[in-house]
């Protein structure tokens, strides 16, 4: 790749998604250009991937995990700090890459001006249900673990998600269309 620049092609679910900016850190911590190819979602960049359209795609493990364990595709690296436990034999990028790291989460959020008793009620509510064993091997066969913090410590997370994905975009060139 670094001798034949763009004649590597990446598939995203689009301008400006978690898959674009994936590749996009790739590129500049590797010191390679792959071509971007965007797609309108996740599934269109797989379906080529597949098909031999495009070589690589930076994926939702879910996305994926199907065709990993048929084999029609193969897992090259996990972009999370760690390795994954549906994919335990799957290096991290950053083990090859160091500093590489992107991951995404999903977080309940409520109004602003929302009380604080009942900011705490659903906070509790919620952080039960994320220690249930049904909830916890639900989301583990979707590659994902859960936090359940507390509303201070999500939003320390926020604050911090929020500087990092800036300095992302801004490496991937991703624009507003």
């Amino acid at each position: 790749m670094k001798t034949n620049p763009d004649k590597v092609n990446f598939g995203s679910s689009g301008n400006g998604s978690s898959q674009h900016i994936s590749a996009a850190l790739f590129n500049a911590l590797a010191g390679v250009k792959m071509a971007h190819i965007s797609y309108r979602g996740g599934a269109p960049a797989v379906t080529d991937l597949l098909s031999g359209q495009v070589q690589v795609v930076f994926a939702p493990l879910v996305e994926v995990l199907q065709q990993v364990r048929a084999e029609k595709l193969r897992a090259l690296g996990i972009t999370t700090a760690n390795r994954s436990s549906l994919l335990p034999d799957v290096p991290t990028i950053a083990e090859s890459l160091p500093g590489y790291e992107v991951r995404l989460w999903n977080g309940l959020l409520a109004p602003a001006k929302t009380p604080p008793d009942i900011v705490d009620r659903i906070n509790r509510a919620t952080t039960d249900a994320l220690r249930s064993s049904e909830v916890k091997a639900k989301l583990a066969e979707q590659g994902s673990e859960p936090v359940g913090n507390s509303p201070a410590e999500f939003k320390a997370f926020i604050d911090a998600e929020l500087v990092k994905w800036k300095r992302l975009v801004e490496i991937s060139g991703a624009t507003a269309q």
